[in-house]
């Protein structure tokens, strides 16, 4: 009976430990991603992966954030529409107020556009919100149709990996690992041309038509 609760006392420890050194590595992990925040909200980087010649673009949001107008002036002189491809989900509430900037609400499967008509379609941490894999397939075949011969459709994303698992436990399960982003890009005939590493938890792909 003494033997059985040690060994319970001892298994209870160890969870303990094993959770805390979990709870430990996810705040090194958070500390680490705001550490980097600065650069990732510059988003001096993109234009590593955005085409050489902008003129008109499509930026994808899944519930309008404050990076918005960050965005727009990395983009400028560069013209464009900003969707919110969530905006249906009455739960979503734009962290920006209405007039500071305008958004369009959009479903995956219906970007606004005519085909070709944009050089780039940038989408900030909005695809893996679309839950459906038709709908990120649908956000995809949409950026594809929307894009110029040289246009780029540019992915900024979380992915779910060792590490992502590591740090955020649970809660990196809301992110697809980045076999899910090729698979939807080759659907769409679309294939990765560059790669950014944002921070060790961030990557951004420019992805065109092959």
């Amino acid at each position: 009976m003494r033997k059985a609760v040690r060994v319970a006392v001892a298994a209870g420890a160890w969870t303990a430990l094993a959770g805390a050194t979990w709870f430990a590595l996810a705040r090194l992990a958070t500390a680490v991603s705001l550490r980097r925040g600065a650069e990732l909200q510059r988003w001096r980087w993109l234009h590593e992966l955005l085409p050489l010649h902008l003129r008109r673009f499509l930026l994808v949001t899944a519930g309008v954030d404050e990076s918005v107008p960050a965005l727009r002036s990395v983009l400028a002189p560069a013209r464009g529409l900003v969707v919110d491809v969530i905006a249906h989900r009455r739960a979503v509430v734009s962290l920006l107020r209405p007039e500071t900037v305008r958004v369009i609400p959009a479903r995956p499967e219906s970007l606004p556009g005519r085909p070709g008509s944009v050089d780039v379609v940038l989408a900030v941490f909005a695809a893996h919100e679309l839950r459906d894999a038709a709908e990120r397939e649908a956000l995809f075949a949409e950026a594809r149709r929307l894009l110029s011969a040289d246009g780029r459709m540019v992915l900024i994303e979380q992915h779910r990996t060792v590490r992502t698992l590591a740090a955020f436990g649970p809660g990196a399960w809301q992110f697809y690992p980045s076999e899910e982003w090729r698979r939807a890009a080759a659907l769409a005939g679309l294939k990765v041309v560059a790669t950014r590493q944002v921070s060790p938890f961030v990557t951004g792909w420019a992805l065109a038509a092959g």
